[in-house]
């Protein structure tokens, strides 16, 4: 798996979490979308946790540079991992404000 964040700290942790599977190989780190293009292509990893919001070539853009190249990695878009943790906990906190008596 590669692991692409340009935030050390998010990173570090994503990789500490990942590699505690034992099914799962963290085989890269990221810290840019330029890192990310150089990681999968040393390592051809299956899977990869990638930033969209990275500098450097952002998750968004194709890791192979050329056409003839093939772009075999499936990727888990952290991004969108993140806004639906956040939504799931906005709905929590809507329903428990729901949920609190109506005083006057």
């Amino acid at each position: 798996m590669l692991v692409a964040d340009d935030h050390p700290v998010v990173r570090s942790h994503l990789c500490t979490m990942l590699s505690a599977c034992a099914d799962i190989a963290v085989v890269c780190e990221a810290g840019d979308g330029t890192e990310a293009v150089a990681g999968w292509r040393a390592h051809r990893p299956d899977v990869g946790l990638i930033d969209l919001g990275m500098p450097g070539r952002g998750g968004c853009s194709r890791p192979g540079s050329s056409a003839s190249e093939t772009f075999a990695l499936r990727s888990l878009v952290k991004h969108w991992l993140v806004r639906f943790a956040q939504q799931q906990q906005a709905n929590a906190e809507l329903a428990n404000l729901r949920s609190l008596p109506i005083t006057s």
